[in-house]
Order: structure tokens, then C-alpha cells, then sequence
């Protein structure tokens, strides 16, 4: 080996040495802020992140925020603010994957996931993001195809349209528009987004806004192109170089030109002027040469093939679609899988080991939920038998119950009846004094109590005063001629309760007589019933009642109806 081989090779293990080296200092660095970052709030880290990514162009920042936010989705049931940073954090954690990291699977994954989470919660803002990125995703799918199919992205950007149109969000409405129109225009399909186009026409949006006169001479030509006006659109068209903004990156702005261009091929390619069209394709290939747009390209490349294979020059053809493949497999090399040929045998390695346990734990959660369903169709059925058996003792017990109330009510109507005769026969018998001057005196014999609880029951069977709400012992008092107390003395002393006792039960007697009598209260409801005997409050009743009879009001109706059937 020479001296000049010896210092390439000491030149190169150097560089290696210095690159692990850096390698090593920025995961030291990463696991570091990983234990910091972690005690930081969710909203904070989306802040710290967005930071990252937008001005200081250092994705491995950006996304050890987001995934330490969006990982505590996952370990929990955030809700309100906390769950909008969260799903915010998930969004653009799918956008660092597809733009930076270009990783689709991981990209679809988290941006379905954000995307779910906004429709359910109706968060426009995500929701119109999650929408771009999918539609930038399928677009990225679709430029690696011999034969594109933009219908998907189509579709999810003017979903994200009508909502940045909602939210009046201008700047992010430009790029979307134009990335929507010229997708349409090159699908073919422009007559499909007309709706779209009416509404950005009407729209008031300030001349300040970042691209608004690039984006405006592209929607003219657009209209034109719908209107048949083909001169006129490609007019529109070529001017829109003159308007790029200023305020974009270079390399954005270099971007937009090939879109440009792009619209410009398709519609030479479809109107025959192969002349124009190839300047165009020439002039895409040169500035995505000169600026390292390795997708873009790729489409170039596609395009030659697709040109020269409708014209029939099948060798032209054969040798871009050549240049195609290899491009296209040139830049899915550089932008997906940059892992060494150990680590991709490492993970296919591990896609196995994952797969294995996937159907290992598949195979253990069936059994699982069979023996779930086992068990609980067995408990389900000994439930079912338990309810059963106790709804039959509940229906006889409540049988019993009312038979029994049935029978307090005959015997009641049967000593009202003895009473009615037993007062007929001492009907001759009167009183010669009034009432006052019988309990002039504060206290009272026991005759006068027992003749005056006598007449306090009289009235309390007789009168359909007790079945007002407002009924208090003071009206029984004054329907009596006598004093309160009086009463009050013969009800306690003679009745051996209290007013409002003795009250209770001849309402509720009634309440029975009357959920019994279908004919007339059959249409009554509980709180009907409860009502008419004086009770305003439904509850205050029904415990009442059960207390009474130890049946709920509407288990009496309903036992009351069947007997009445």
C-alpha cells in the first residue's frame, strides 16, 4: 500500500471517528433533555416543539417533544385543554415523520389518530392540518407509481379546505389552494373542484397575505382553463413566476416554480403542443436538478416516459422509464431506508419476533375472550334465573300486600257501616249544650273527649275537606266548632296519635279506594292520585304510601288494574 492509499485511509477512519463522535455527543444530548423534558407540561413541550421545527430547523428536537405529549395520550384519558395539546402534539408528530423522517407508515399511523380525535371533539384547526398532511402522504405514495392516482389527495385537501376557509386562516389556505388546483388540473378533474374555485373567488382576503398574488394568478388560469379559454390560462399561468413571493425559503420558492411548470406541461401535453410541452418538462428537469428536489424529479422522469410513450416513440419511452425506476428507487433509498444492510437484517429480525408475539398474543386474547364469554353467558343465564325467581316472589308478595289492604278496606267499610247504624238508633239522642260551653274549661272529662273524638271521625270520613292540601288541624277546629287544643287533646289522648297520623291514614285509605275504583281514577296518574287526596309532592306520597301499605303506589295500580281485567 502507498504512502498517498495510507493517508487516504488514516483520512477516512478520522472522519468516521469524528462523525461517531458527534453521533455520540447528540444522543447524549437527546437522552439528557429527554429526563428534563419530561417534567415539562404538555403545552409547553407543543411550544418547545413547534420552536424546533419552524425556526431553528432541528427535527430531533421537534420530535422528542412531540412524542414525550403524545405518548401521554396513550397512557391515559386526557381531556379538555390537556387532550388538544396532546392531539396537537400527535398531528405534527406525524407531519416530522412524513416531511423529515419519511416514514409513511409512521406518518398515516398518527396523523388517522390526530384526525379521529379532532372529528370527535370538532377541532377544526387539527382536523384541517391532520387533512393537509394525509393528502401530502397520499401524494407521496402516489408520485413513487408508474401510474398516479391523486383522487385521495384530491379529496382530503378539499376537506381541509372548506375548513381553513371556516377559520379564515389565509395563510395556510394559500399553499393549500394551489397545491389543490394543480393536483386537479393534473388529475384531470378540475371541473370536480368548482364549487372550491367559486368560493376562493368570493373570498376577501388582504393582498398582504404571503403568496396571495402568486395563488391569484394561478386561480385565474384555472378559470380560464374551465372556461375553454386555453390561451388565456397558460397566460395566467406564465405569469405567476413574476409573483413568487420574496418572503418564501429559495428552495420554496424554486418549488412552486416547478408546480407551475407542471400545470403548464400537462396542459400543452393534452392540447398537442409537443413543442411546449417538452420546454416545459426541460425546464422542470433543469431546476430540480440544480436544486436537489429528488421527488420532483422522479415525477419528471415519469413524465418523459408517459410523453413518449403517447407519441409512440417507444424507445424514447423505454429509456425515461428506465431512468424512472432507478431514480424513483434512488430516492426511496435516500429518504426512507438509510439503515446499513445490518440493521435492516436487524429489522427484519425484529418484524418477526413482532409478528410472532402479535400472533401469540392474539392467539392468548381469543382464549381469553372465550372463556369471558363463557363465563359471563353462564352468569348472564344465572342471573337471568335469579331475576326470574325473584320478580315471581316480588309479585306475590305485592299480591299478598294488596289482598291484604283489600281486606283493611272491607273491614273499614264495615265498621263505618256498624257505626251509620248505631247512629241512627241514637239519633233521638241531642245535645243540649253547644259545643263552647261543653269545653269552656281548659281541661276535659273523659266523655266529652270520647264525644268529641267521635265527631272529629265523623268528619274525617264524611267531609272531602281532608283531601285538600291545605287542610290543618285549625279547619278541622273550625268545622267542629271547638277549639284546637281540644281536638288536639281528644286525637292524642283518646285516638292515640297525632293529627297528622290520623290525617295520613284516611288520605291514604282513600288513595287506595281510588287506584281500586278503575272506572273513574283508572286514568289517574301516581301523581294524579297523590293530588286529589292532597299530597302536591309525588315522593313525599309514594313513601307515605309504601309505609302504609308496604306496596309502591305504582305496584298497587298495577295490581288494581289486573284485578279490575
Amino acid at each position: 500500500m502507498t504512502a498517498r492509499m495510507m493517508r487516504k485511509a488514516h483520512l477516512i477512519i478520522y472522519m468516521l471517528l469524528a462523525y461517531m463522535g458527534l453521533q455520540a455527543q447528540d444522543n447524549q444530548r437527546l437522552t439528557t433533555n429527554y429526563k428534563k423534558w419530561q417534567q415539562l407540561s404538555t403545552d409547553v413541550l407543543v411550544d418547545m416543539g413547534s420552536y424546533y421545527m419552524d425556526k431553528r430547523n432541528m427535527p430531533d428536537s421537534a420530535l422528542l417533544c412531540y412524542t414525550i405529549a403524545a405518548n401521554r395520550y396513550y397512557k391515559g384519558e386526557p381531556a379538555g385543554e390537556e387532550l388538544w395539546n396532546q392531539t396537537f402534539a400527535i398531528c405534527f408528530l406525524g407531519a416530522l415523520y412524513l416531511h423529515d423522517y419519511h416514514d409513511l407508515f409512521k406518518a398515516h399511523a398518527h396523523l388517522l389518530q390526530a384526525k379521529e380525535i379532532a372529528e370527535k371533539n370538532n377541532w377544526g384547526p387539527i382536523l384541517s392540518y391532520a387533512l393537509m398532511d394525509m393528502g401530502n402522504l397520499y401524494a407521496k405514495e402516489s408520485s413513487l407509481q408508474l401510474h398516479p392516482d391523486l383522487s385521495k389527495t384530491i379529496q382530503y385537501t378539499k376537506q381541509a379546505f372548506h375548513l381553513i376557509v371556516k377559520e379564515k386562516n389565509w395563510h395556510t389556505l394559500q399553499p393549500l389552494y394551489a397545491v389543490l388546483t394543480i393536483n386537479a388540473l393534473i388529475e384531470n378533474k378540475l371541473p370536480d373542484i368548482r364549487n372550491e374555485i367559486t368560493i376562493y373567488n368570493n373570498l376577501n382576503i388582504p393582498d398582504t397575505i404571503c403568496m396571495r398574488a402568486y395563488v391569484l394568478r394561478l386561480h385565474q388560469g384555472m378559470q380560464h382553463y374551465l372556461e375553454g379559454n386555453i390561451d388565456k390560462a397558460i397566460e395566467e399561468f406564465k405569469s405567476t413566476e413574476d409573483y413568487i413571493d420574496n418572503r418564501m425559503s429559495r428552495l420554496s420558492q424554486k418549488n412552486w416554480v416547478v408546480n407551475t411548470k407542471d400545470a403548464l406541461f400537462n396542459v400543452y401535453a393534452r392540447t398537442n403542443r409537443d413543442e411546449e410541452a417538452l420546454k416545459e418538462l426541460r425546464e422542470m428537469e433543469r431546476i430540480t436538478t440544480q436544486n436537489y428536489l429528488p421527488e420532483r424529479l422522479t415525477d419528471v422522469y415519469r413524465y418523459y416516459h408517459e410523453f413518449y410513450k403517447s407519441r409512440r416513440k417507444t424507445d424514447l419511452a423505454d429509456v425515461y422509464e428506465l431512468k424512472w425506476l432507478r431514480y424513483r428507487d434512488s430516492t426511496i433509498i435516500k429518504t426512507r431506508l438509510l439503515e446499513t444492510d445490518k440493521a435492516e437484517f436487524l429489522f427484519e429480525i425484529g418484524k418477526m419476533n413482532e409478528q410472532m408475539k402479535e400472533l401469540a398474543y392474539k392467539k392468548q386474547m381469543q382464549q381469553r375472550i372465550l372463556w369471558m364469554v363463557s363465563a359471563f353467558t353462564i352468569l348472564a343465564i344465572v342471573m337471568i334465573i335469579l331475576l326470574i325467581i325473584s320478580r315471581r316472589r316480588l309479585l306475590d308478595n305485592n299480591r299478598m300486600l294488596y289482598q291484604k289492604n283489600l281486606e283493611l278496606l272491607a273491614a273499614d267499610e264495615e265498621r263505618k257501616r256498624k257505626e251509620e247504624e248505631l247512629k241512627r238508633t241514637e239519633a233521638e239522642v241531642t245535645q243540649e249544650k253547644t259545643t263552647q260551653e261543653k269545653y269552656s274549661h281548659n281541661q276535659m272529662d273523659d266523655d266529652v273527649q270520647e264525644e268529641l273524638l267521635a265527631q272529629i271521625l265523623h268528619l274525617m270520613e264524611t267531609s272531602d275537606e281532608i283531601y285538600k292540601e291545605s287542610f290543618c288541624i285549625e279547619q278541622l277546629a273550625e268545622l267542629l266548632g271547638s277549639k284546637k287544643n281540644y281536638v288536639s287533646q281528644a286525637i292524642n289522648a283518646k285516638g292515640g296519635q297525632t293529627f297528622s297520623t290520623l290525617l295520613n291514614d284516611y288520605r291514604l285509605k282513600e288513595a287506595c279506594r281510588r287506584m281500586n275504583n278503575q272506572a273513574q281514577y283508572g286514568h289517574f296518574s301516581i301523581e294524579g292520585i297523590g293530588l286529589s287526596v292532597g299530597y302536591s309532592s309525588r315522593s313525599h306520597f309514594a313513601r307515605l304510601f309504601k309505609q302504609f301499605t308496604g306496596l309502591t303506589p305504582s305496584a298497587y295500580q298495577k295490581l288494581a288494574k289486573e284485578k279490575t281485567v
